[in-house]
């Protein structure tokens, strides 16, 4: 599934989205994780980050309506 970031500089082929927070801080990151190798580098990247956890879960859900209908469409978080 591709998805573009909150920033609009990138695009991933996802095989997993969640749902994280970075450590001492109350925001909450949406993740994607991706196919491939990378010996320093793990295969995610951030893709929006959100002031609530319940603003990042609404994105998922989101996203999941619009892959049901359109699975070969390229969604963008808001």
């Amino acid at each position: 599934m591709l998805i573009r970031s909150k920033d609009k500089k990138k695009i991933v082929d996802a095989l997993h989205v969640y749902v994280s927070n970075e450590v001492g801080s109350k925001r909450k990151y949406v993740f994607a994780g991706f196919a491939g190798r990378s010996f320093f580098h793990t295969n995610e990247e951030s893709m929006g980050v959100y002031e609530s956890e319940q603003e990042a879960l609404d994105q998922i859900n989101k996203m999941a309506d619009f892959f049901n209908g359109n699975p070969n469409g390229v969604y963008e978080l808001e």
